[in-house]
């Protein structure tokens, strides 16, 4: 939500399923530096491909990533 919380799975476009677009919104979120962190849920078909593109697409964008501490 434009708020910053999370988007209610009921509404639309609330569950994202194309891993690259995925990863493009999570380089979106970040370069709007209003997040600091990005949650991917593991219940998507695509959950480990969507984690590993992420991860690649954020760095390949001169984006840090680290883990939780």
């Amino acid at each position: 939500n434009s708020d910053g919380s999370l988007m209610s799975r009921n509404e639309k476009g609330a569950v994202i399923e194309n891993p690259m677009e995925v990863a493009m919104n999570a380089v979106r979120l970040a370069r709007a530096g209003n997040v600091d962190t990005l949650c991917l849920h593991g219940d998507n078909l695509h959950a480990v491909e969507n984690a590993r593109l992420v991860r690649e697409v954020l760095l390949e964008n001169k984006i840090d990533v680290q883990g939780l501490k």
